[in-house]
C-alpha cells in the first residue's frame, strides 16, 4: 500500500466526515500527533488502524489502496519527455503527481494533447496541406478512448451485470456460442444467420442477427454478446454514455457501442470464473490459454 496514497485518502475521509484530527484520533484510539503523521506520510496506515476505520465508517479497505497509476505515469513521461530529459521534471515527480493528484495529471495531459493537435493543424495550414479549423474538437473515436481512460478501463456495474448474465445463460468454456445462441432465441426470439457480407448486422424487424461466415467461434460469441448487451441492458448503456455525451450524438452512439463491447468481453470471459480457474491451476499460462 502506498503511504502517500493512503495518507491522502485518510485526510479526505476525515474532511468528508467533518471531523477534526482530535476527534478522528479518539475514534481510532491513537494520538492526534500520530494521526497527523499518517496523514502527512510520515507513518504508514497500520492494519489495526485500518480495521478501526472500516468498523467505524463502513469504508472498504480498498478505499485506501493504491490505484494503478502506471499508464498515467507513462502518459505523463511521454507528454513531458523534453522536461524529463532536461531534468526540469523527474520521474519521481511524475509518479507523485499521478498518485496524489490524478485529476490534475489528467487535466495536464488533456491540455498537452490539445496543444499538440493545435500545433499539428497550424503546421498543416502553414504548409498548405490542410484547411482544418485548429479549434475543432477531438474526433469521436478520440473521445471514446478518453471515456474509458477516465474510468481506468473498468465499469463496475457493467462487469457485474455481465457476470450475472453469464451465470443465468450458462456460459461455460466450450459452450459459449451455444449458450448465447439459446439466450438470444429463447429470451428475445432472435435467430442467427451466418450469411452477412458485414461482420455483424441485426435486423430488428425480422429478429435475425446476421454474422459473417468468416468469423471464428470466439468472434461470433463476442458479436452475440454485444447484441445481448444492447437487447437486455440498452437503457443502462444509454445512461452510461449520457454521463459524458449528449444523447443522440455520434460520440454518444460510439460510447454506447463501446460499453456494449466491454459487456460482451465480460460476458464471454467472466472475471470471477477466470480468476478461480487461474488460482486452481496456479496461473499456468498454457492451461489458461
Amino acid at each position: 500500500m502506498s503511504r502517500t496514497y493512503a495518507g491522502a485518502r485518510l485526510r479526505r475521509l476525515r474532511e468528508e466526515r467533518r471531523l477534526s484530527q482530535a476527534e478522528l484520533a479518539r475514534v481510532l484510539a491513537i494520538s492526534p500527533s500520530y494521526l497527523n503523521q499518517m496523514e502527512h506520510d510520515s507513518r504508514p496506515l497500520t492494519v489495526p488502524v485500518l480495521l478501526r476505520l472500516t468498523e467505524a465508517f463502513g469504508v472498504d479497505p480498498g478505499f485506501f489502496s493504491e490505484r494503478d497509476t502506471s499508464r498515467l505515469v507513462a502518459d505523463l513521461r511521454e507528454a513531458l519527455a523534453a522536461e524529463v530529459a532536461s531534468a526540469r521534471v523527474s520521474p519521481t515527480d511524475l509518479a507523485e503527481l499521478a498518485s496524489r493528484m490524478p485529476t490534475v495529471a489528467s487535466v495536464l495531459l488533456d491540455l498537452g494533447r490539445r496543444s499538440h493537435a493545435l500545433a499539428e493543424r497550424l503546421a498543416e495550414a502553414a504548409d498548405g496541406r490542410g484547411n482544418e479549423d485548429p479549434s475543432l474538437p477531438r474526433s469521436p473515436h478520440e473521445e471514446i478512448r478518453e471515456f474509458f481512460y477516465r474510468r481506468q478501463n473498468y465499469l463496475h456495474d457493467t462487469d457485474l451485470a455481465a457476470e450475472e448474465l453469464a451465470r443465468a445463460a450458462g456460459v461455460r468454456p466450450g459452450e459459449v456460442v451455444r449458450a448465447l445462441s439459446a439466450r438470444l432465441a429463447e429470451r428475445h426470439g432472435v435467430r442467427l444467420a451466418t450469411d452477412s457480407d458485414r461482420l455483424h448486422h441485426f435486423d430488428p424487424a425480422a429478429r435475425v442477427l446476421h454474422l459473417s461466415n468468416r468469423l471464428r467461434p470466439g468472434q461470433q460469441a463476442f458479436r452475440m454478446g454485444t447484441q445481448l448487451a444492447l437487447l437486455e441492458f440498452g437503457d443502462q448503456l444509454s445512461a452510461l454514455a449520457s454521463e459524458d455525451y449528449e444523447e443522440g450524438s455520434a460520440t454518444w452512439s460510439l460510447a454506447r457501442i463501446g460499453v456494449a463491447n466491454y459487456f460482451a468481453a465480460a460476458l464471454i470471459l467472466p472475471y470471477t470464473a477466470f480468476h478461480t480457474a487461474a488460482e486452481e491451476v496456479r496461473y499456468d499460462i498454457e492451461r489458461l490459454t
